[in-house]
């Protein structure tokens, strides 16, 4: 089984002026959603999303990127790395296993009249 992950790390929460520059992203509100190539009996790809917020590194700056030339991509991987130092890359492991589960389930759930 494939599955396609889409990153949005679009939403960035800013420290107005730090060690003279301004707007400096300390913390990303990030989704990855996995779409599986596997398809439920309605004919749609399975599909899990997981959440989370990460504090960037805003002592260590080597080079600043100022906000106006910060693209999604350059964000994305940002986080990535900073999810790789903390929880070793398990972020679209986790998403797979969301997906695992709903093509497999563990249990069913079934109503008794």
């Amino acid at each position: 089984m494939g599955v396609t992950y889409e990153w949005d790390c679009t939403s960035v929460d800013v420290i107005p002026a730090k060690n003279e520059n301004n707007d400096v992203i300390y913390k990303v509100h990030w989704s990855v959603t996995g779409l599986s190539d596997a398809l439920d009996p309605e004919g749609n790809p399975y599909e899990a999303t997981l959440r989370g917020k990460q504090l960037l590194d805003t002592e260590g700056i080597e080079e600043f990127t100022p906000i106006g030339e910060v693209t999604h991509a350059l964000v994305t991987e940002w986080v990535k790395a900073a999810l790789e130092l903390e929880h070793k890359g398990g972020v679209e492991d986790s998403v797979l296993r969301m997906i695992e589960k709903k093509i497999t389930p563990e249990f069913t759930s079934v109503v008794i009249d």
